[in-house]
């Protein structure tokens, strides 16, 4: 609450009404305005310039924005991958995590390997000149779901681990290789592998002159999903060329868990698989998932663009132009 003060008025005369008091006759009348002003001396300003308005600094011209430069492209060829060169001595292979399905290659079953432990099989295999000559070691690795790959000296392709899902591209005994095994059929082809991609269930190999050689299966997440290699099988117990590829030649390869991704000598990639996320970079019908099995150009020269690198997680896709730009397929 706030309090208010006012003056009282003085007490009014009696009939009630205020009166207006008389000036007395002895005071004079205040001066005018008039008056005042000529009283006060008068000073004259001379010397001033007379303007029209309010001058205005002069506006110095906006000097012309530069042209954007082109964007720059990296002109790269791009050839079929070729072999490293061979140390002596060879690289040795080390593994750990689970071994369940003995896709450690270590010749034996184990639950986990909690640390680095050397593949004494692998080095016994390098003793006896099995990977091209006495002390020939591994190229290049790659490890999947259950099972893992390898690439010898010799451009021979090496696989252990899980073979319910015909992974590892060759017969086994028991469904589990505990070793490293040769897959004798690209042998036999002459085929000279120098890069691998494993898989959940499947497995890839790119040779020296870019051709690509495909096994196993593609199963998709979904409860009651397609597992299926093409339209037409069911399950690749070998390396076999994708008929719809055969003409193409290959410069890199990169896989996720049941996807590939395929980059052509000419700058263009294709996706084959399971596409259940979008990683085929396309959207594939759901009542049909088995078509994401038949290849797939998701990227041609001829609309301006060219691509330099691909890869690949487990349900995405990579791909980077020869600007720099990278560009992702996935599910969003």
């Amino acid at each position: 609450m706030a309090l208010r003060t006012s003056r009282l008025p003085e007490a009014l005369p009696s009939g009630g009404r205020h009166t207006r008091s008389k000036r007395p006759a002895s005071s004079p009348p205040p001066p005018t305005a008039a008056k005042r002003r000529a009283r006060e001396p008068h000073v004259e300003i001379t010397n001033v310039p007379k303007t029209s308005g309010r001058s205005r600094r002069p506006v110095r011209p906006a000097a012309p924005l530069p042209e954007p430069e082109p964007e720059e492209t990296r002109n790269v060829s791009l050839q079929p991958p070729a072999p490293p060169a061979h140390e002596r001595p060879s690289w040795q292979l080390f593994g750990w995590g689970a071994n369940d399905s003995a896709q450690l290659g270590m010749g034996r079953y184990s639950e986990e390997l909690s640390k680095p432990t050397r593949n004494q099989a692998v080095e016994d295999l390098i003793a006896n000149g099995q990977f091209g000559e006495v002390g020939a070691g591994l190229e290049a690795i790659a490890a999947g779901g259950f099972h893992s790959l390898a690439v010898s000296e010799d451009g021979a392709v090496w696989s252990f681990g899980s073979n319910d899902d015909a992974a590892l591209g060759r017969p086994s005994a028991e469904g589990d290789d505990l070793g490293p095994g040769r897959i004798q059929s690209l042998v036999d082809e002459g085929f000279r592998a120098v890069r691998v991609v494993a898989g959940d269930c499947f497995s890839a190999a790119l040779s020296e002159s870019g051709e690509l050689r495909v096994w196993g299966l593609y199963h998709s997440t979904a409860a009651d999903g397609m597992r299926a290699f093409s339209p037409s099988i069911a399950k690749q117990p070998t390396p076999i060329q994708i008929p719809e590829l055969a003409n193409e030649r290959f410069a890199s390869i990169a896989g996720g868990s049941d996807h590939l991704v395929l980059l052509t000598v000419a700058g263009e990639v294709y996706t084959v698989g399971c596409g259940d996320s979008g990683q085929l970079g396309y959207r594939v019908p759901a009542t049909n998932p088995v078509l994401g099995t038949i290849p797939h150009k998701v990227l041609r020269v001829s609309r301006g663009h060219r691509a330099l690198v691909v890869g690949a997680g487990g349900y995405t896709s990579f791909f980077v132009d020869e600007r720099g730009v990278k560009k992702a397929q996935h599910d969003v």
